[in-house]
């Protein structure tokens, strides 16, 4: 069939035909350019249903006084406010980590993509539903209500952070080293506020230290560390 066609075309046509398929180039930009408008979208519906959001939860971050009372009055858990910016934190936590595996460990885009929605879903389902679980088993539900609104808030106010570093790294690729620093630091930091807020809240209720320790080593630097031993055997890093 190929040498049916160059006889039509002729020897000294500019047209080359390949022997063989070849994989068409991924735009990374592209594909994600849209995510980050629905993500964008979300900040928008949350600002407009509640037009003092982000002053409640700049509050809230740095305060947790009055903290039941501002979440039942000001900024319900269940409101659309409240769904659009966890939604939001969830998507663009999943374009940064895409990202990362695509700058740092240079896979290809759609194992990229599978490893970091799985992440992302790991990392929910530890940090929201470990705690609940851990209420509903130990029949301690109330004393781990507020580690679980803490944890939604610094959800949805990080979620701002990691949306401004998706936007800027999607749109700047050639300083991925900088912005996976940007990006490492921001869930370190993140990691530890939510630590020290929930680590206080549980024990103002009574709840010894020890145990805090359990669950720390336990559902939030045991994965990791697995996580971290995996990439490395089967990655070579």
């Amino acid at each position: 069939m190929l040498n049916f066609i160059h006889q039509i075309v002729g020897n000294h046509s500019d047209l080359v035909i390949p022997s063989h398929l070849l994989e068409r180039e991924i735009n990374v930009t592209n594909l994600l350019i849209p995510t980050i408008i629905i993500s964008f979208s979300l900040i928008t519906l949350s600002k407009y249903r509640n037009s003092r959001v982000v002053l409640i939860l700049s509050k809230l971050i740095l305060s947790s006084k009055n903290l039941e009372h501002t979440i039942k009055e000001e900024l319900r858990i269940n409101s659309v406010s409240s769904i659009a910016l966890i939604i939001n934190y969830i998507v663009v936590l999943n374009i940064c980590l895409l990202l990362s595996f695509l700058h740092y460990f240079h896979l290809s885009f759609h194992l990229s993509l599978l490893i970091s929605v799985s992440v992302t879903l790991v990392l929910i389902i530890l940090q929201i539903v470990g705690l609940w679980m851990i209420g509903f088993i130990s029949n301690e539900t109330k004393t781990l209500t507020v580690p679980i609104i803490e944890t939604v808030i610094i959800y949805e106010t990080f979620g701002f952070l990691l949306f401004f570093t998706a936007l800027c790294w999607l749109l700047n690729p050639e300083l991925s080293d900088l912005f996976l620093k940007i990006f490492i630091s921001i869930l370190s930091i993140t990691f530890l506020i939510r630590f020290f807020k929930c680590s206080l809240a549980v024990l103002k209720r009574g709840v010894s230290w020890y145990y805090i320790i359990l669950y720390l080593c336990t559902l939030e630097i045991l994965p990791l560390f697995i996580t971290y031993i995996y990439v490395q055997e089967n990655f070579n890093y």
